[in-house]
């Protein structure tokens, strides 16, 4: 059954911030404080940080991956001499550190296996990104894509980029560009760097012909595409809808326009470097659909296909979705954090409503 099928075993760490029930029960602590289990160079993260207790027990597997970031970013900062230093904090390394490791993985469908980042708000998911492609720039590949909700988060990209030392990185939004050919010959050619799109502009195609996606597969280099295609936000994908039922006949739903370009776009580049990242990613079994390169469905696995996923699992609600995420964190392909709010207070005021 589903519980034989996603199991995780490891000593959790210690709790966070523990509180006694009347009565002499137990400590209940819902969270408790993270600290990178495996990972042990950086610096630490500028505040305090937690995982549900649930997730805790999920031992994630031994880092092998060697990181080829420069050496003064593990270092404390420098105004002057390491201005870089610190910039991703341990934690922050970590991510950059799994990510690249599961990304050497080819799955049995061909494709290069994929990672999710949960993390909450607060812990830097953009500046994690762009220690991604830096990590990625410097071993060679130097074409790819990041998707996000709005075209202003571009000069965050922009900004998270040039904090950790990597500012020569270009980005381009994808909508100043014409829909021809990217790399072509001449100044307004993109050799290489970051195009940045949103969701919309994704979808978007000039009349009568291809759409924007399929402009930026072709860039990336398509069934020979190395670079990474982060999805930030990426519960924007949701509602892919199967077009089959398990018994083979086609089904009422409809997916969304969106849905089905991400999932065309990770096809057209089989061996890109995909990180979906969203801290809701997860909330609901029925929104994972696209992310195909967990490999928790497919050739090789317990589920032929999503549909028969969704029907071992989806009956399970809370439950099921924290089995899955103690499966993904113990292969190596999740990571979600959030900020501790144990020295936050609050005051409840009563307003009356005239």
């Amino acid at each position: 059954d589903a519980e034989d099928m996603f199991t995780a075993t490891c000593a959790p760490p210690p709790c966070a911030a523990e509180q006694q029930p009347a009565g002499g029960l137990p400590p209940v602590c819902p969270r408790r404080r993270y600290e990178p289990f495996h990972f042990k160079r950086g610096q630490p993260h500028p505040d305090p940080v937690v995982e549900t207790t649930s997730l805790s027990f999920a031992e994630p597997p031994p880092i092998k991956y060697d990181l080829n970031l420069p050496d003064g970013i593990f270092e404390p900062r420098d105004e002057l001499d390491n201005p870089a230093g610190g910039a991703l904090s341990n934690l922050q390394l970590e991510t950059v550190a799994y990510a690249c490791q599961r990304h050497e993985s080819i799955m049995a469908n061909g494709c290069r296996a994929g990672f999710f980042l949960g993390d909450g708000v607060g812990l830097g998911k953009g500046r994690q990104l762009a220690g991604v492609i830096a990590e990625n720039w410097l071993c060679g590949r130097k074409r790819h894509l990041w998707v996000s909700v709005s075209a202003d988060l571009m000069e965050d990209a922009k900004r998270d980029l040039k904090d950790i030392g990597f500012s020569h990185i270009e980005v381009k939004n994808i909508t100043k560009l014409d829909y021809g050919k990217l790399d072509k010959k001449g100044p307004k050619g993109i050799r290489e760097g970051v195009v940045f799109a949103t969701y919309s502009a994704l979808v978007s195609s000039q009349r009568g012909g291809k759409t924007r996606a399929a402009q930026i597969a072709e860039w990336l280099g398509g069934a020979q595409a190395e670079g990474c295609i982060l999805f930030d936000e990426s519960h924007k994908a949701k509602n892919l809808a199967p077009e089959k039922n398990e018994k083979g006949k086609p089904t009422t739903k409809k997916s969304s326009k969106m849905a089905l370009t991400c999932q065309k776009l990770q096809a057209d580049c089989p061996r890109s470097r995909v990180v979906y990242c969203s801290a809701t990613g997860a909330s609901s079994l029925q929104n994972m659909a696209y992310m195909e390169r967990l490999g928790l469905w497919g050739a090789h696995t317990a589920f032929p296909d999503f549909n028969a996923f969704d029907k071992a699992i989806g009956g399970g609600g809370v439950g099921a979705m924290e089995l899955v995420a103690l499966d993904l964190k113990r292969r190596g392909m999740y990571l979600c954090r959030q900020l501790s709010f144990s020295a936050a207070s609050f005051d409840t005021k009563m307003v009356d409503l005239t």
